[in-house]
């Protein structure tokens, strides 16, 4: 028994006489890039933890209140953990980040295990959150999955911008998956007399293939 799971969800809020690119945070004058491609083959242990926190202001400082003082104020968070033990692990991923130029933030990334033991298995988990603010407006998701597997083939791509018009994107795909995954997002706007809170979680258990993509634009 194969279980398959497909997931489109597109959420675009538009309020009236507010134009979403007005939610766009000014880069600052130094634009930093980094750019990071990792390939692992691996029959033992691998191990992978990643964290990024990017933060940007109009405001002359980000200890500055942006509601306070009428600026905008933009933040991205990504974070990524992978084990794997007991089994045969292919790992390829490219990590960009671009400050003044969209998507600030962007990761691709292909996963493959297969346990080889009794007791081998692949964990991994992967989110990515973005706000801004403004007076009278703050925005806030978040989009990511989890996952503890026996065989895995995944992809997963991740997309972020805080500047110009601000978007995020996840994507996941499992194909002739075993094992457990979780995937999911949540969201919340205030937009002056205007609110909105939104959730969504899928989870699977057992053999299966599963796609989902996420795509906000506040």
């Amino acid at each position: 028994m194969i279980c398959v799971v497909v997931i489109a969800l597109a959420l675009t809020i538009a309020f009236s006489g507010v134009v979403s690119a007005n939610r766009a945070v000014t880069h600052t004058p130094g634009i930093e890039t980094l750019t990071i491609t990792t390939e692992v083959v691996c029959d033992k242990k691998v191990k992978e933890i990643e964290q990024l926190n990017w933060e940007c202001s109009s405001n002359a400082s980000l200890d500055n209140h942006p509601l306070a003082s009428g600026a905008k104020y933009g933040k991205i968070k990504y974070k990524e953990s992978t084990f794997s033990s007991g089994g045969a692990t292919n790992l390829y991923k490219d990590f960009w980040v671009d400050t003044g130029k969209a998507p600030n933030l962007e990761v691709k990334k292909n996963i493959g295990y297969t346990a080889t033991s009794e007791k081998g298995s692949l964990s991994h988990a992967e989110g990515v959150d973005m706000s801004l603010k403004s007076r009278g407006s703050c925005v806030y998701i978040t989009a990511g999955s989890s996952m503890c597997m026996t065989e895995a083939q995944v992809t997963t791509e991740t997309k972020a911008q805080i500047t110009r018009t601000p978007e995020l994107h996840y994507e996941i795909y499992a194909g002739e998956g075993e094992g457990t995954m979780s995937a999911g997002m949540s969201a919340s706007v205030d937009d002056k007399r205007k609110r909105l809170k939104f959730s969504y979680k899928t989870t699977v258990d057992g053999s299966f293939e599963f796609y989902k993509v996420v795509y906000f634009k506040p």
